[in-house]
């Protein structure tokens, strides 16, 4: 029987411990817009050229309440212009539970 000399786990660079009090957790009150916030935020994104894209999907997030990983695995299949609804069927990580949620009429234009 052949065994090797070395271990090849001898060279496996293990993380440093964090200490507890050194990483900052997020409040949740502090994770949102405020709606002046939004708006201005909004307001900015629509100026820029190129930003189409982005002005949709934070206009979509905010007028649908979708997480970012439901509006980011999107098709266009899942968007119904007929009967103004999205199917969110999915995530980025993992399935989830199908569900339809309406979008406002001001997202229609943008969508197409």
């Amino acid at each position: 029987m052949d065994f090797i000399s070395n271990n090849p786990f001898d060279k496996v660079v293990f993380p440093k411990r964090v200490s507890e009090g050194v990483i900052k957790k997020i409040d949740k009150k502090d994770n949102f817009f405020t709606k002046q916030e939004l708006n201005d935020f909004l307001t900015r994104l629509q100026v820029k050229s190129h930003a189409e894209q982005k002005y949709t999907l934070f206009r979509l997030l905010d007028f649908s309440g979708m997480r970012v990983s439901e509006a980011l695995s999107l098709n266009w299949q899942d968007i119904y212009f007929d009967n103004s609804s999205i199917q969110i069927n999915k995530t980025i990580y993992r399935g989830a539970i199908t569900q339809k949620t309406s979008f406002l009429h001001p997202l229609r234009h943008l969508l197409r």
